[in-house]
């Protein structure tokens, strides 16, 4: 009794919580750490959030904590380790529960555990990589969804659905479609649902899949579809593929999610539309259909880092010379090289604007995972960033490269002094850029 109510004390004194991390590029062994990670969850969820990684010197100014939110999520949400699956237009969804239960039905609550972590990015206002498309976003806030939302997730059934709202009554008999949908399963055998067991995820297919109806109301294969109930039919069809499909897959995420994000915490006051903006690269469904057939990216981060952003973000930024802030040696007034800089972030930013250039592969987005660990814009914008840029005195040696250097724990870049040209500068930029690692995980 004594024990508890010390240790609850100790809780609420404490002003941050600290999650210890390794270094590893094994998504099993990270895997593993989400025992420890649960265990964790016990505690006040509304604290600040530092990481740790063990063995190295590292300070969590907020670098390491957007660091291990970044690797965390791409390895966490990606489909390869089939918790989702990928959608024809990039994203990612949840697998139908029929198809996915044996992780589902395993020791480790898994989904819950994803919906903590989403739920910490959003509270330590932290970005991970997360390409769920809107109807995701609508669901955790009990938004209906519409026909647009199905067709986003579903576009073959879409199709399917708009071919059946246009039959006529000889077709529909000639059809003999029942309130039903049929789709095939997967078999697997030597599935261990045991995690540390190293071969957890290699499945072993059965050649031939499994069929499966699944009734959309009640005595749903022995009701025909006509031109009466058509409607009625494609309502309990996207319902089905929308909500009760994944209904528990994503309720055990929603209710991670909002043990972090609770009635105590303004969840509702976050704009859904921002949140879209934030975590998405997906179609701008604000744009009309002549901006979506220009050659323009649809992806709505390019939106928060147009010029007038970037120079934003240069004006606030911090100029350290030596230890020290130093605006009449070292600024964007009167530094050459700090003026190249910025002048070749908006010209690359520009330029793959114009290409059309997938986010996660922009100039802006790997600069700045090199720099601060995680390269998606802030909930706040980029000029809410504590960035700063220290000055390097050049070498004695004038052969000597001059590769930039980040510590990602502050949001620190480290330039030159002096480069050449600017061309050498950019140069250097990419070079550091090509050689940045990520590779961290849990502890």
């Amino acid at each position: 009794m004594w024990k508890d109510t010390v240790k609850q004390l100790n809780d609420e004194l404490e002003l941050y919580k600290t999650l210890k991390c390794i270094q590893t590029d094994s998504m099993n062994k990270e895997l593993l750490q989400l025992e420890k990670l649960a265990k964790m969850i016990g505690f006040n969820m509304h604290k600040p959030m530092r990481v740790e990684f063990l063995g190295e010197p590292g300070l969590d100014a907020s670098g390491l904590k957007r660091e291990w939110f970044h690797k965390i999520s791409l390895d966490i949400f990606s489909s390869r380790n089939g918790f989702f699956v990928d959608l024809d237009n990039r994203k990612i969804w949840f697998p139908n529960d029929e198809q996915n239960k044996e992780k589902l039905t395993g020791n480790m609550d898994y989904y819950f555990i994803f919906g903590v972590i989403f739920g910490l990015s959003i509270f330590n206002c932290v970005n991970g990589t997360l390409p769920f498309p809107i109807t995701f976003y609508k669901k955790l806030y009990e938004i209906p969804s519409s026909i647009r939302d199905f067709e986003d997730v579903y576009p073959q059934q879409y199709s399917y659905l708009i071919s059946i709202s246009k039959m006529s009554e000889e077709e529909f008999k000639q059809m003999d479609l029942r309130f039903e949908v049929n789709f095939f399963i997967e078999a697997v055998k030597n599935y261990n649902n045991n995690i540390h067991n190293k071969e957890n995820f290699e499945k072993k297919i059965i050649n031939k899949p499994i069929s499966k109806t699944i009734e959309l109301i009640e005595n749903g294969s022995n009701i025909s579809v006509n031109s009466q109930n058509k409607i009625q039919f494609i309502k309990h069809y996207m319902n089905y593929y929308l909500n009760l499909s994944i209904e528990k897959s994503f309720s055990k995420f929603s209710k991670g999610f909002k043990l972090v994000i609770n009635d105590n915490i303004p969840f509702h006051l976050i704009s859904h539309f921002e949140m879209y903006q934030m975590y998405n690269n997906g179609i701008n469904y604000m744009k009309s259909s002549e901006q979506l057939m220009s050659k323009e990216t649809d992806d709505l981060r390019y939106e928060l880092i147009k010029t007038h952003e970037i120079d934003l973000l240069a004006a606030v930024t911090k100029y350290v010379n030596e230890g020290k802030v130093d605006y009449k040696n070292w600024s964007l007034n009167n530094s050459e090289t700090i003026k190249w800089f910025w002048e070749i972030v908006k010209e690359q930013t520009d330029n793959d604007i114009k290409k059309n250039i997938k986010f996660e592969s922009c100039f802006f987005f790997k600069l700045f995972l090199f720099i601060t660990g995680n390269g998606n814009i802030p909930l706040c914008g980029i000029s809410s960033l504590e960035f700063k840029i220290s000055k390097i005195n050049n070498p004695k040696d004038k052969n000597s490269s001059l590769f930039p250097i980040a510590h990602t724990c502050f949001n620190e870049l480290c330039l030159y002094e002096n480069y050449i040209s600017k061309a050498h500068l950019l140069e250097s930029l990419q070079t550091s850029i090509a050689h940045t690692n990520s590779a961290y995980g849990f502890r």
